[in-house]
């Protein structure tokens, strides 16, 4: 018998490691080429390599006078002894319900599909399954319309054409906010300001949203913007931008010219501030600017 290095011992806190660990000594016995061994030979190999929990269990156990197959047949006693008998249909509900989550890779998916799969009984359809749960279950829906159409789809090109596929790229809605909604939030500003009388409001609407006197106030609203729109534009806030224009205005405290520009723009005199504010408040959070 060919001469290896000792498998470490089986965890016995671990019932459920069994079926891993079973696995590798099976390699062992045949790289060593135990299996060529007498059945007494291999059980007590396994015995000693299992540890000194392994006997007392193996006491346990019931044989005949004259077993045929005596060491598989040890085998499967351990494998009752470890592993409970499991609920196959609550195991192929677990798997069928399997989708790909968000941020997780499609090797992490594959392999929690395989580990699924091991013990819902699904025989030689097992590759059958873990396809079609693939080809249902990945995030990118154009891929999976794609796979759909695949007559003679296989697992094997199944989990090929689902690597060399670049998901479907989301924007960040924490980092980036659209030109599109500044704009919207300047009117919030601006137009909810009005003519006349209803702009004395306007140095009250900015610092509710953070852009004061003494800067941008920090875990505000405006912060979180300036922090959009630094990201958008590389790493700085750029000239003349929204965020730019709000700040300068929050900085000046809204001064005479300052507040006849603004009044200029016009909108509704009778919107109050509080609608301003909530303006604000709700504009930004639909970016889930923090």
């Amino acid at each position: 018998m060919a001469k290896f290095q000792a498998l470490d011992p089986f965890d016995f806190t671990k019932p459920a490691a069994w079926p891993a660990w079973r696995q590798r000594f099976s390699r062992f016995r045949i790289a060593s080429k135990l299996n060529l061994e007498d059945d007494n030979v291999q059980v007590n190999v396994l015995l000693c390599a299992m540890g000194k929990d392994a006997v007392p269990i193996f006491n346990t156990f019931t044989f005949g006078d004259y077993e045929d197959d005596y060491y598989n047949k040890v085998i499967n006693k351990f494998d009752v002894h470890f592993v409970p008998k499991r609920n196959t249909i609550y195991e192929r509900a677990c798997f069928h319900r399997r989708s790909q989550l968000q941020g997780e890779s499609v090797e992490a998916f594959v392999r929690r599909l395989y580990e699924l799969a091991e013990y819902c009984d699904f025989g030689i359809a097992k590759d059958e399954h873990i396809r079609d749960r693939i080809v249902v279950g990945i995030l990118d829906s154009e891929l999976s319309q794609k796979l759909q159409l695949e007559s003679d789809l296989t697992l094997e090109k199944a989990i090929s054409m689902t690597r060399q596929s670049t998901p479907p790229s989301t924007p960040n809605k924490k980092k980036l906010v659209d030109s599109r909604n500044m704009g919207l939030l300047t009117a919030a500003v601006v137009g909810t300001l009005g003519a006349g009388g209803a702009v004395v409001a306007a140095p009250f609407v900015l610092g509710a949203a953070g852009f004061t006197a003494a800067g941008i106030t920090a875990g505000s609203w405006a912060a979180g913007m300036m922090s959009a729109a630094a990201v958008a534009n590389g790493g700085a806030v750029a000239a003349g931008s929204t965020v730019a224009v709000l700040q300068s205005l929050g900085a000046a405290g809204l001064g005479t010219a300052a507040t006849a520009a603004v009044a200029s723009v016009g909108g509704a005199a009778a919107l109050a501030l509080k609608g301003a504010i909530n303006g604000i408040k709700s504009l930004v959070q639909t970016n889930n600017v923090d």
